[in-house]
C-alpha cells in the first residue's frame, strides 16, 4: 500500500516540479548564482558529482518539497558524496528571501508530520546553532533545515557519528 502512495506522491511531485523547471527556464527567477562548487570533502565523504544552476534545477524537478514558493527560487544545488559504502545526497534550493526559506522548511516539517510517507516524522534538534529536522526513511537518515535564504535536504548513510559530523560540516559550508 505504501508503494502505491509513494508512486502517486512521486507522480504529483514530478508534475509540480516540472512546472518549477519550466518557470525557471523561462526566466521567472532572478538568475542569482547562490551555490558555488560544493566542498570537495565533507566529514571524510568525498564529492562524487554535483550540479548547480539550471542543471540542478532540472534534477530538483523530481523532488516535491521545494514547490510552494517556486516563483522565488533563485538557484539550486544537487551533490552526491561517498565514503566507502556510505553515501550522502544534498538537495538545496535558494529562495529570494530568508522568510521564504523558513516558510518552506515549516511546510516540509508540517507535511512530514501529518502525511503518510515512507519517512519517520521529523524530530527537531539544534546543530551549530541551526534548527534541523531529522528522521529516517528509504534506508537512509534524513536531515533538512534552512539557513539564510536556503533550504537544504540531506539523505545519508553511515554511522551516527559520521552523520552528525557531515551535518555539522554541511551547515557550516553551505
Amino acid at each position: 500500500m505504501k508503494l502505491d502512495k509513494r508512486i502517486i506522491i512521486l507522480i504529483i511531485a514530478g508534475l509540480a516540479v516540472a512546472t518549477v523547471g519550466i518557470m525557471y527556464l523561462q526566466g521567472y527567477n532572478s538568475g542569482k548564482n547562490v551555490f558555488q562548487e560544493p566542498p570537495k570533502e565533507i566529514a571524510n565523504y568525498i564529492l562524487v558529482e554535483y550540479r548547480s544552476g539550471e542543471e540542478a534545477m532540472a534534477s530538483l524537478a523530481k523532488i516535491h518539497f521545494f514547490l510552494t514558493t517556486q516563483e522565488s527560487i533563485v538557484d539550486g544545488l544537487v551533490a552526491i558524496y561517498a565514503k566507502n559504502h556510505d553515501v550522502a545526497h544534498i538537495w538545496a534550493v535558494a529562495y529570494e528571501t530568508p522568510e521564504e526559506a523558513q516558510m518552506m522548511t515549516q511546510q516540509m516539517y508540517s507535511k512530514m508530520t501529518q502525511a503518510d510517507t515512507p519517512y519517520t516524522p521529523p524530530e527537531e534538534t539544534v546543530v551549530n546553532g541551526i534548527v534541523v529536522y531529522t528522521g529516517t526513511g528509504n534506508n537512509m537518515y534524513y536531515i533538512f533545515y534552512n539557513k539564510d535564504n536556503k533550504v537544504i535536504w540531506i539523505s545519508i548513510t553511515g554511522s551516527q557519528e559520521d552523520i552528525m559530523s557531515f551535518t555539522g560540516q554541511a551547515i557550516n559550508s553551505l
